[in-house]
């Protein structure tokens, strides 16, 4: 999200104002002290027309559990 900001010329602020959330919690985002909620990474993937796709805030760790879990059933992207 930082570079999508800083390649627009954007800072914390209008991110918070676009995507309805506060100034802090963009702040702890961009520092990577925390991640957004589920709501909140949809949001930021529709404003940013995917420049920053929700699944960019998964943890490397969690997604290696979650490729784990593709030989054993439905691939979530494809479930309805």
């Amino acid at each position: 999200m930082r570079a999508f900001l800083d390649e627009r010329g954007l800072g914390p602020t209008a991110a918070a104002k676009a995507i309805g959330c506060t100034h802090p919690a963009v702040i702890e985002w961009l520092s990577g002290r925390k991640r957004p909620n589920a709501e909140m990474r949809e949001a930021i993937a529709i404003w940013t027309s995917e420049g920053v796709p929700s699944s960019s805030w998964v943890h490397e760790t969690d997604r290696e559990r979650l490729d784990a879990l593709k030989p054993f059933g439905v691939d979530p992207k494809e479930a309805s």
